[in-house]
């Protein structure tokens, strides 16, 4: 059997779920069919998007241009680099 896609809304719907029932993280993730450290990641999930104000979508693809950025910076001091090398060996 391959491994289980939940959406988004059905991961905040399940820690909503467990916020409001009162019940345990256990029961909660037993009667989702799923297991507890799984739906412990979704509430990381949601308290992440609480606290940035940033979806997972929007926060995976923050951190993607964050490292893009990076790489870009270093290929540029690279180019500066070798640019002026060159230009003082054609002298």
């Amino acid at each position: 059997m391959g491994r289980r896609k939940f959406s988004k809304q059905f991961k905040r719907d399940a820690v909503a779920l467990l916020q409001s029932s009162g019940k345990t993280l256990s029961s909660i993730a037993r009667e989702l069919g799923v297991r507890p450290n799984v739906l412990r990641a979704w509430e990381n999930m949601v308290a992440g998007e609480k606290k940035t104000g940033l979806v997972s979508d929007e926060l995976e693809e923050l951190t993607r241009l964050r490292r893009d950025n990076e790489r870009l910076r270093t290929e540029v001091e690279i180019l500066k680099k070798a640019t002026a090398f060159f230009a003082k060996e054609s002298k």
